[in-house]
């Protein structure tokens, strides 16, 4: 399958060494140390961009001159063309988060709002998490167990083939039409952290859709404020 925010293992060979191309591999540090990585490839995953004082792990480091700083370490800038990598198997989706941030850094006007009980015809508010975590049956870290209300569960690796390999955009978009979601409403994803949600960001992104919010703070944060999460609206 071919698409602008895909690319392949031949395509990359080519591209390897050019000047503007940036290579991140978002795995951990020994995986990309000790386990090989691709040549000219970069170091660096979501967790060196979060705000360093906040509860949830997710949220985005508010000071983003750092955010800026850490990029431009990378070579990254205005003018790079970035691909991200890592082993789908073994982890949440990081790239998708490393591709959700640079999405969110470069449009500006994409902003999370709140959150609202009870189901709203333009907003599909989608849990990326296992179906385990989404019943309730398994914790995670979170205040509390289960998912906030009126959420569509939607795993974050269904959409992967066995091979690794994203499956076809016309397989995606009946999966999720399946599941009563169309490219016609603001869609928010969410999971523990802002993690998975933001390969769920990636792929929906993939096949075409356009209102889209990640959270990125997901549900790791004290009870108080996932009550209040879970009685504002999306407007």
């Amino acid at each position: 399958m071919t698409h602008p925010l895909l690319i392949d293992t031949e395509s990359l060979q080519r591209q390897l060494g050019q000047s503007g191309v940036v290579i991140i591999d978002v795995r951990g540090k020994a995986a990309y140390e000790f386990g090989g990585h691709i040549p000219g490839a970069v170091h660096s995953t979501w967790h060196e961009y979060s705000d360093p004082s906040a509860v949830a792990k997710g949220l985005l480091n508010p000071n983003l001159g750092e955010i800026e700083r850490i990029l431009q370490r990378l070579g990254i800038n205005q003018d790079s063309e970035v691909v991200i990598y890592s082993n789908p198997f073994d982890n949440w989706g990081d790239e998708g988060r490393m591709f959700w941030m640079l999405d969110y850094l470069g449009h500006t006007r994409l902003r999370l709002k709140g959150l609202v009980r009870g189901p709203h015809p333009q907003t599909a508010i989608l849990d990326a998490r296992s179906v385990e975590e989404y019943l309730g049956k398994e914790v995670s870290g979170i205040p509390r167990p289960g998912h906030i209300p009126s959420a569509i569960h939607v795993a974050w690796n269904g959409f992967l083939n066995k091979d690794a390999t994203v499956k076809d955009l016309s397989v995606i978009r009946e999966m999720l039409a399946a599941k009563g979601i169309d490219n016609g409403q603001d869609v928010i994803c969410y999971c523990t952290g802002g993690v998975r949600s933001a390969w769920l960001y990636f792929i929906l992104k993939l096949v075409g859709y356009s209102k889209l919010r990640n959270k990125c703070s997901g549900l790791i944060q004290p009870p108080s404020l996932l009550d209040s999460l879970e009685k504002r609206c999306v407007r």
